[in-house]
């Protein structure tokens, strides 16, 4: 089976128009509980993010007198883009029909979800990196390791250690209203179950969901869970994750406000099918996307560590 230049076209079409789609009906899994930098232009390679800062009310004291102005004060951050592609698959021209027409295909499939794990690992990455700051740039601006951080004590994933990071959080003035969320692996959240803490309404006011489309919550915390172990489908964000030189070795756990991070997306999202003559006239196809994500503030993330 040949290819025209029309039908290939039409197919190039479908395949662009559904990788599209299905990335803007479900992105990365932790996608939906990050902020999104508004700024971004596609036709540039970075964009700012600024963040206003904490402003102090001051008492009233004369109702005559003229309303107090103040400079708002601005945290700026900046945000350049990745771009990312997904190893190309070689098909017969007759499986490219099958292929492109479902959604579910297993071929499809694969390329959506390493798309939608450049989307997690950029956000990962951007939990406990550096990220940029001031006007240019080019200050480096560190995730706090010294207030915003729960010890591993040598245990796993615990409710003693949810509740301190929990108050580092409510010290920093973000109350109860305030949605937290937490990255957690299977291992981690199997950990957690067993702790009947966690499963007792007698210390949880709302007892933890386990199923369904609703996010596991307990004590003012949402629980993803995420296998960010995997270095093979993670590898720019995996050593952040593990630090191999405590003995036992450590990982960490973020625990996040929506607006602590920022997603950029440069709306670049692409499907590609290419004939190949060179190949037996062959059809490859692959996914392509450009984004990345910052973090915007330091005291609404917290790391908690745990043993592996």
């Amino acid at each position: 089976m040949a290819f025209s230049t029309d039908f290939l076209t039409l197919e190039q079409k479908k395949f662009q128009k559904t990788v599209e789609h299905e990335l803007q009906a479900m992105g990365g899994m932790l996608r939906p509980y990050v902020g999104t930098a508004d700024d971004v232009v596609p036709s540039s390679d970075s964009c700012i993010v600024n963040r206003l800062k904490q402003k102090t009310a001051v008492r009233n004291t004369d109702v005559h007198a003229d309303t107090p102005i103040g400079d708002d004060a601005w945290d700026r951050r900046w945000l350049s883009k990745n771009d990312y592609i997904t190893p190309a698959s070689l098909l017969a021209p007759e499986k490219v029909v099958q292929v492109v027409s479902d959604p579910s295909s297993e071929i499809m499939q694969a390329h959506l979800e390493a798309l939608r794990r450049s989307q997690d690992m950029v956000i990962m990455s951007a939990f406990f990196g550096t990220a940029r700051g001031e006007k240019e740039g080019d200050t480096s601006i560190s995730f706090d390791t010294t207030n915003q951080v729960v010890a591993a004590g040598g245990a796993g994933l615990t409710v003693a250690k949810i509740s301190q990071a929990v108050k580092i959080f409510r010290t920093n003035h973000i109350g109860k209203s305030t949605p937290i969320f937490m990255a957690v692996t299977p291992e981690d959240f199997r950990v957690l179950k067993n702790d009947v803490t966690f499963t007792s309404a007698d210390f949880n006011e709302q007892r933890p969901l386990m199923d369904g489309n609703v996010l596991p919550y307990f004590n003012g915390v949402f629980f993803v869970e995420i296998n960010f172990d995997d270095d093979e489908a993670y590898p720019e964000s995996y050593a952040s994750f593990t630090d191999s030189t405590t003995s036992p070795t450590e990982r960490y756990l973020p625990l996040w406000t929506m607006d602590a991070v920022k997603f950029g997306d440069w709306r670049s999202i692409e499907g590609h099918m290419d004939l190949l003559p060179t190949k037996r006239h062959n059809v490859q196809i692959y996914g392509k996307g450009s984004w990345n994500a910052t973090r915007v503030d330091e005291k609404k993330m917290v790391r908690l560590a745990v043993t592996a």
